[in-house]
């Protein structure tokens, strides 16, 4: 009895008191609806990386080929390169993309003009293989900016791969310039409670 009472004074509580103030309940949820497929449901056909198995991850060749197969939402993760830049990158250390000497090399360690190229083969992730550059494909970074030119029509869901409170900032005020916040899904592991958008 006691039990019951107690979870009918939380329900009450919960959906009567504290919810009005809940500032996710307050706005109205708004996603472009123009940029899901047409038809019945909500449909999200989502890029990886871009497809990564069809050209080098993370690139905007990756992301326009994922865009032209009629995927309605791109994936990625982003780093912060020493001049400030919001690079488009998944791994922590540079090893696996551009080779054995950037073992224990962060995107954080270049700025973003100097960032190295691609290895021609390198090791997929997530799966066996390995991915061979194309001989059209450049292999190099690119930036949350660059993706979002391309990208104007499509949602993105992005991963804030630091703990960093600048790369939460220049996320946000990129979604904010590109007039993204409704195409937009990002986070991180950032512990501070604090709204950017």
């Amino acid at each position: 009895m006691y039990v019951v009472a107690i979870s009918v004074i939380w329900c009450l509580l919960a959906h009567c008191v504290l919810t009005p103030f809940c500032t996710c309940l307050k706005r109205r949820n708004k996603v472009r609806l123009s940029a899901l497929n047409q038809g019945p449901g909500f449909k999200f056909n989502c890029a990886h990386r871009g497809g990564s198995c069809e050209y080098a991850e993370n690139t905007t060749r990756a992301f326009k080929n994922a865009m032209s197969q009629g995927m309605n939402m791109l994936e990625c993760d982003v780093h912060l390169s020493k001049d400030g830049e919001v690079v488009v990158s998944h791994d922590e250390t540079l090893e696996r993309m551009c080779g054995e000497e950037f073992r224990n090399k962060r995107v954080s360690d270049f700025n973003f003009k100097q960032l190295p190229p691609f290895k021609r083969q390198f090791q997929l992730h997530l799966m066996a293989g390995t991915y061979r550059l194309k001989d059209e494909e450049e292999g190099r970074f690119t930036t949350l900016r660059e993706l979002f030119e391309i990208a104007s029509e499509v949602f993105i869901s992005i991963d804030l791969k630091e703990t960093s409170n600048e790369l939460c900032e220049k996320v946000a005020n990129l979604v904010r310039e590109f007039n993204r916040q409704d195409l937009t899904f990002w986070g991180s592991m950032y512990s501070e409670q604090q709204a950017f958008v």
